[in-house]
């Protein structure tokens, strides 16, 4: 093994004798141009005189990208930050400390190519000065795609990742590589394997169970890559033969072949369609940061700058914008942003706290989107000091399927056709506004009705299905609803949560009878993925009508109101809290009282008949008066 660790090694020993001076911390010199970064270079064996054995040292220099530098650059997780391991950065010994897996990477990146230059953001970011750092996240799209090539480090290996890569390898020999399609005609044309072993599904899971997998900021660095190749200990393969691989993997499973699964979500979102090519469609940012939410990040900020997007265009020389430093830099970027209503007006800033970057990002989608989409987001109560409760902590995995999200083709109108108006100000008819330390929301709206009754949460997979047949039981003596339809037909609209605005109840319905036979007659445990039905068999649609059930109920409680009305809400509300409808909000809310005239933020729901605007209006037809709520 190339002794990259044996400085380390060596240091620990001279210094338990007392005959070398441990080196110090390297002193990074700062960075004066919008477009520098710093590269290391691997200096080889013995550059360091009078080191026996030949300890493999780096050399830190910087460059601009306009200058079109040949580089690759790392992309990898940094791991745990337990046993940090100092790696030579100059000539005079003086050392960076990297974790373990970094310092893993940069043995095999010596092993695999130690002439060309490399990008490994702990080595050429220095991560103690944050206006520095901020500038250069802001930048990082175009880092990546300058790269000539992207290294995707997934770790040391093991018996399975060997089985693993040797099948991603052989898979793309003899043509089929770039020809694996999702069709049924390709499909027929050039069937897959009959099967695959167990042996191999068992280790390409494990394989895309490793952390990197996990990581929000691969899917920019992995898509604005040029060509980018995978390592894994040994084993080097190409990151394209691995997205074909992946990709019979789900036409198999799309088929029923037996031991075929689905891919990690990142290869989804990489093998379907650019995600970073279209953040700036009002809207997609949002959709884009509730698809990562369960994604992982060391630093909770950088589950909104990793989806930014930001950086400069390097069509050209006179693309770059000039200033004198990165905070200038940064000031310029937001003054461009600004000024573009289609994309997002804040950059990367890593002196501000995660309250800080969440709330941002929260008042830059409602000013953008025009609704109050983004607070379906919150997902219960957050421990991010200072966050409020309108605001969603996206560090936090989802707890449950979002009802109203910009992905969905049509949407619930709850508040009537009345939207919010471009900008956050104090001019009154502006339904929104943030105060100036962000911390309330200032909305207009009703608050319909009150909480009197909740059931038991539903949990898809940990609680019986018979809880919604206890659920249907619990209503059956409001028929009929309060809008005058079948307390029936509006009870299976709600644990669908149906978009009746767009007549999609009849549709969905006619399939509930075969649902409820297979739920509440024959059993819970009738369709399990290794039966379940396939497109076109008479059972097909009483089972998606069942696992639409399952992603609209599971996480929630089924509500009554004291006019009668039914619902879903959020499993953390409670006996007491109110329903709202907000102007601009597709969705009605469950608001808490804090006090003072204010409420809190529980989160979004759903209302059975009235998710079509009927709850702004009066029994005369006439709309209801609206008024201010405080939500902190």
């Amino acid at each position: 093994m190339e002794p990259l660790f044996a400085l380390f090694r060596q240091m620990q020993t001279s210094e338990a004798s007392g005959t070398t001076q441990v080196p110090k911390p390297y002193r990074y010199i700062p960075l004066t141009h919008p477009d520098e970064i710093r590269l290391i270079r691997f200096v080889g064996p013995g550059c360091t005189a009078g080191q026996a054995g030949g300890n493999a040292v780096i050399e830190i220099y910087s460059t601009r990208l306009d200058s079109s530098p040949v580089y690759r650059a790392l992309s990898y997780t940094w791991g745990a930050a337990s046993g940090t391991v100092p790696v030579t950065s100059d000539q005079h010994g003086n050392y960076i400390g990297v974790t373990p897996n970094c310092a893993a990477a940069l043995h095999r990146l010596y092993e695999d190519d130690k002439e060309t230059p490399m990008w490994i953001d702990a080595i050429s970011i220095d991560q103690e000065n944050l206006a520095e750092r901020s500038h250069q996240v802001s930048i990082m799209r175009e880092i990546y795609r300058a790269a000539q090539n992207v290294m995707i480090f997934l770790g040391e290996g093991d018996a399975d990742s060997a089985l693993a890569m040797q099948y991603i390898i052989d898979f793309n020999k003899g043509g089929r590589k770039g020809r694996v399609e999702f069709s049924n005609s390709y499909q027929a044309a050039n069937p897959p394997p009959a099967d695959l072993s167990s042996e191999v599904p068992n280790a390409l899971r494990n394989l895309f169970k490793r952390p990197w997998f996990e990581r929000v900021w691969v899917i920019q660095e992995a898509n604005w890559a040029k060509t980018a190749e995978v390592l894994c200990g040994e084993y080097k393969a190409a990151w394209m033969d691995m997205k074909y691989a992946c990709q019979a993997i789900m036409l198999q499973r799309k088929f029923g072949i037996k031991n075929a699964f689905d891919p990690p979500p990142i290869l989804g979102f990489i093998l379907s369609v650019s995600m970073v090519h279209h953040f700036d469609t009002p809207g997609n940012l949002l959709q884009r940061l509730h698809e990562t939410r369960s994604y992982k990040a060391t630093d909770p900020r950088d589950k909104v700058f990793a989806l930014l997007a930001t950086g400069f265009a390097y069509e050209g020389k006179a693309s770059i914008p000039q200033s004198r430093s990165a905070q200038q830099t940064i000031e310029r970027v937001r003054a461009q942003r600004q000024a573009m209503r289609s994309t997002p007006s804040i950059v990367p800033d890593y002196c501000k706290p995660t309250s800080e970057v969440y709330t941002d990002m929260a008042k830059d989608l409602i000013t953008r989107d025009k609704n109050l989409d983004v607070l379906c987001g919150v997902q219960g109560p957050s421990e991010i000091p200072n966050l409020p409760s309108w605001v969603p902590d996206w560090s936090v995995p989802s707890q449950r399927e979002v009802i109203g999200t910009s992905a969905n083709k049509s949407r619930y109108n709850a508040s009537g056709d009345q939207l919010i108006h471009a900008g956050l100000s104090s001019n009154q008819s502006v339904p929104a506004e943030v105060s100036a330390n962000g911390r309330t929301l200032t909305v207009h709206g009703i608050i319909f009705d009150t909480i009197t009754k909740l059931s038991d949460p539903y949990l898809a997979g940990k609680t019986p299905n018979s809880l919604i047949q206890v659920w249907e039981q619990s209503v059956k003596h409001l028929d009929p609803y309060l809008t005058g339809e079948s307390i029936g037909t509006v009870f299976l609209e709600t644990i669908i949560a149906c978009r009746l605005a767009h007549n999609e109840s009849a549709r969905w319905l006619q399939h509930a009878p075969l649902w409820r036979k297979h739920w509440f007659d024959d059993g819970e445990t009738a369709w399990d993925k290794s039966n379940q039905p396939q497109p076109g068999a008479p059972l097909y649609g009483a089972w998606q009508f069942g696992e639409q059930v399952k992603k609209a109920c599971s996480g929630r409680k089924l509500l009554g109101t004291t006019n009668g009305c039914i619902g879903l809400a959020p499993s953390g509300a409670e006996i007491g809290d109110g329903v709202a409808i907000l102007l601009g909000g597709q969705l009605p809310f469950i608001i808490r009282p804090a006090g003072d005239g204010r409420y809190t933020l529980v989160g979004e729901s759903y209302l059975g008949g009235l998710m079509d605007g009927k709850g702004m209006m009066n029994k005369d037809g006439s709309g209801k008066d609206v008024r201010a709520l405080i939500i902190q």
